[in-house]
């Protein structure tokens, strides 16, 4: 930054970044009148741009007190050219200064010739620097307006859509850019006196905060509820609406919705970025319904506590940060509650997602029952988060007791976001509200606009234009019709917030995927990106850095142009080129997205390969008798097993090198899982087992790190290949010798983080990152990462870029950016 003003001309100054929807004007404001700072600020499509008349020290000042306290990156302007003195329209456009020493200026107070001369000062900026503010994000209720709404005599009390400078929706409401009252869905609710002369204070909290309302002036809450006919007491199909009209009004239907909940009834509530069912999160049979409703079986559901104290256990305090954070996400965790959950919630996991309230109405809800509430998305199972009430009395009718809403609309639906903390540092595994859209530190010199589609599960999509890279919010899987329609609608939505038209499309390499068959069908030039090249390519952005680096890329399948299921890959990779550095000995998988659902089908495929010798009986039996095998429905037949058996005989079935799929069958192997309720829940299942406190310390020593080593030797081949059949060999014996399954499930994850050291020996420069949705798993992250530093190498671990596929679409575009630039000086 550099000051180019004297103490008689005006600074002129740009911030960018996430500088909009954080308080930063205000902010301003009031400290440049405190410190007798004259000029103005105002919102713009390129950032923040301040009119600064000071000395140049001075203008230094505010510029360095803003960037350390709200971020983003200052650029000093040129001054503009003077407005002609007798252009008369110029000078009507001037504002009126309420206060000479420093005003906030409206978007609309910028005069013609500041625009044109902003968009030019813009054209000159450095490649390097981004364009434009970065879209803000939604925030939970801050403490200070939760204190409010729970304080009787404030006069925001019980009022549920509380928020202020520091927190409530943003994106959500958004309609367009740049930030301000009138491109928002709260454009409709003009201040009342009260709200108006709050408005007005710059050094409160609610000075110059564009989406403050209050019971006098802002949106009303509203209920449908079942009409109950006194003759029959038969529930009718129709539902009665009633509006509150009063802060009593309000109270009195949270209360009653509180009443349904704590009776077992399931509703549905309007959150910031979707609508929700809700259940008491103790009552089995609230829980059983609300599964039901939304026809998720087994998935595990979030839960949201009153407070932090609600917890029995402390957590760690990187964690206990992220569940207090304004972000609000869904903190996935091992944890004790005061009062205990149903069962049906995660069983038979024992970690669950947990989150505070999101806004008031959450809050007084929560207040008003003093135990957890079941809140996860209004939607069927995969399908994309409703924002319309009548979505949801269409889909849900009478399923719902009530529908709890307000008259805020929702203009841009979002899920909440999902995060872990592994080795110390927060991964993100769902990038929602709070989080996206997600800023990308990629520098793009392509004038064209990129967009990436990202592949089929875990969507997401990034683009990459005039200077910005963006990751977009999570859309699901795109296995639903109603998915794709959401996808193509975000997508849009997105490029015309941040007014960029697609030139060039970038999706997976798998010709089957939504996303590839979209892409062709657009006639635009497209770019195809192999699976696990992206997931390397991701986690090289995440680091900051352009490789090469050795990507040990771990996931359940990524499509390769040789017709093997990959997934358990080294690659050398950077962001233009990637090649195979070893690989997962492969087996045959017939119908590999069916085993996804059912283990015992790569438990099968994998000892065909491992223990030719064990037959359809032996199999079965050796199912059949782990801790698990009953858990869900009857273990496989005999009969099926030998036909599997027979058709992976004839060997000209697909080809398999998933870790995902490895991971599933040593999971049916030492505890019987045979069938999974979603993707990955037996290899959770034995995560948690190998994370588990042990019984009796000291009773399961584990062997040395030479024997952890041998059990998945190198077999030099071209590139080598990883052979995992010792480690199953093992893992047979030792359970055929009465070893706890918690020493063998320890076993299989610290030899497969020895594999990843032995790997990454044979490359001692390159740094190795961990990618993949297998790197998911806390305790195979942990382990590597601690193996790997141990052994001299720098590890590259998950962080706000998903690590699964919602990270696709991120490595994508780095590679296409980076393919494109390097055409460009070609």
């Amino acid at each position: 930054m550099s000051a180019a003003a004297s103490p008689e001309t005006n600074g002129w100054w740009l911030l960018q970044g996430r500088v909009q929807g954080c308080g930063l004007r205000p902010a301003a404001a009031h400290y440049a009148r405190q410190h007798g700072i004259g000029g103005w600020i105002c919102n713009t499509e390129a950032g923040v741009l301040l009119c600064v008349q000071a000395h140049p020290s001075s203008q230094q000042q505010l510029i360095d007190w803003l960037t350390n306290r709200f971020g983003g990156t200052a650029v000093s302007l040129p001054p503009p050219a003077p407005a002609p003195k007798n252009d008369g329209r110029e000078a009507q456009q001037q504002p009126v200064a309420q206060d000479p020493a420093f005003e906030i200026r409206a978007n609309s107070q910028v005069t013609h010739l500041e625009w044109q001369w902003l968009e030019a000062a813009c054209r000159q900026l450095p490649a390097a620097i981004r364009p434009g503010p970065g879209v803000p994000r939604d925030l939970a209720i801050c403490n200070e307006c939760l204190l409010e709404v729970r304080n009787p005599t404030h006069r925001r009390s019980g009022y549920v859509l509380n928020s202020c400078v520091h927190c409530g929706p943003r994106y959500t409401v958004l309609s367009a850019m740049p930030w301000d009252r009138s491109r928002t869905a709260l454009a409709v609710w003009p201040l009342c006196a009260d709200c108006k002369e709050e408005y007005r204070l710059l050094q409160l909290r609610r000075g110059h905060a564009q989406i403050i309302s209050c019971q006098g002036c802002g949106p009303r809450l509203w209920i449908r509820r079942k009409e109950t006919a006194p003759q029959t007491l038969q529930e009718l199909a129709t539902l009665v609406m009633e509006t509150a009209t009063s802060a009593g009004d309000e109270s009195r239907l949270v209360q009653y919705a509180a009443e349904r909940l704590a009776a077992g009834a399931v509703i549905a509530l309007q959150g910031i970025g979707g609508w929700q069912l809700v259940c008491d999160a103790g009552n089995s049979a609230a829980v059983c319904s609300l599964r039901t409703l939304k026809l998720r079986p087994h998935k595990p559901l979030a839960v949201m506590i009153p407070s932090a104290e609600f917890l029995e256990t402390p957590l760690e305090p990187a964690a206990l940060e992220l569940l207090r954070s304004p972000v609000n996400p869904i903190l996935l965790c091992h944890c004790r509650l005061r009062t205990p959950l149903a069962p049906e919630i995660s069983e038979p996991l024992n970690s669950v997602g947990i989150f505070l309230p999101t806004t008031g109405l959450h809050d007084r809800l929560l207040q008003h029952l003093q135990r957890p509430l079941v809140v996860s998305s209004a939607n069927l199972e995969d399908d994309p988060i409703m924002a319309e009430p009548e979505a949801v009395q269409s889909q849900f009718g009478t399923g719902v007791d009530l529908l709890l809403g307000h008259q805020r609309p929702i203009l841009r639906p979002i899920d909440d976001s999902v995060v872990r903390v592994m080795a110390g540092r927060t991964s993100v595994l769902r990038l929602g509200r709070g989080l996206a859209p997600f800023p990308l530190p990629l520098t793009v010199n392509s004038p064209r606009a990129i967009v990436a589609l990202g592949g089929q599960q875990k969507s997401s999509f990034a683009f990459a234009g005039d200077g910005r890279a963006v990751l977009g919010p999570h859309c699901g899987d795109l296995h639903s019709e109603a998915a794709r329609e959401r996808f193509v609608e975000q997508l849009e939505a997105a490029l015309e917030l941040y007014q960029l038209t697609p030139a060039v499309l970038v999706h997976d390499m798998h010709p089957d995927y939504f996303t590839s068959i979209w892409a062709r069908s657009q006639k635009l030039p497209t770019i195809a990106v192999q699976h696990h090249h992206a997931h390397a390519a991701a986690a090289l952005l995440e680091a900051q850095i352009e490789g090469p680096a050795l990507a040990a890329a771990f996931d359940g399948a990524g499509y390769a142009p040789d017709g093997v299921i990959r997934g358990g890959e080294f690659l050398i990779a950077s962001r233009t080129n990637c090649q195979p550095a070893a690989s997962l000995l492969t087996f045959e998988l017939p119908a590999a997205e069916l085993a996804a659902r059912t283990p015992w089908r790569s438990a099968v495929a994998v000892l065909q390969v491992a223990a030719p010798e064990w037959n359809a009986r032996t199999v079965a039996e050796w199912i059949a008798t782990r801790p698990s095998a009953h858990r869900s429905g009857p273990p496989p037949a005999e009969k099926e097993i030998h036909q599997l058996q027979q058709v992976l005989a004839v060997r000209n079935g697909p080809h398999c090198s998933s870790m995902g799929r490895l991971f599933d069958a040593l999971a049916c192997l030492i505890l019987g899982i045979h069938t999974a309720g979603f993707e990955g829940a037996a290899a959770i299942q034995l995560e948690e087992l190998a994370a588990a406190e042990d019984e009796t310390p000291g009773s399961e020593q584990l062997p040395s790190t030479e024997f952890l080593q041998a059990l998945l030797p190198i077999v030099e081949t071209s590139p080598p290949t990883i052979d995992w059949r010792p480690l199953v060999r093992t893992i047979l014996a030792a359970a055929e010798q009465g070893r706890a399954g918690q020493y063998l499930a320890r076993i299989v994850h610290f030899a497969i983080a020895e594999a990843v050291v032995t790997v990454a020996r044979r490359f001692p420069a390159l740094p190795v990152a961990l990618t993949g949705g297998c790197f998911q798993n806390r305790v195979l992250t942990e382990r590597t990462a601690v193996r790997l530093q141990a052994a001299g190498h720098q590890c590259l671990l998950p962080g706000q870029i998903p690590i699964n596929d919602a990270g696709l679409a991120a490595g994508q575009l780095t590679i296409a950016a980076a393919i494109l630039e390097s055409t460009l000086q070609t």
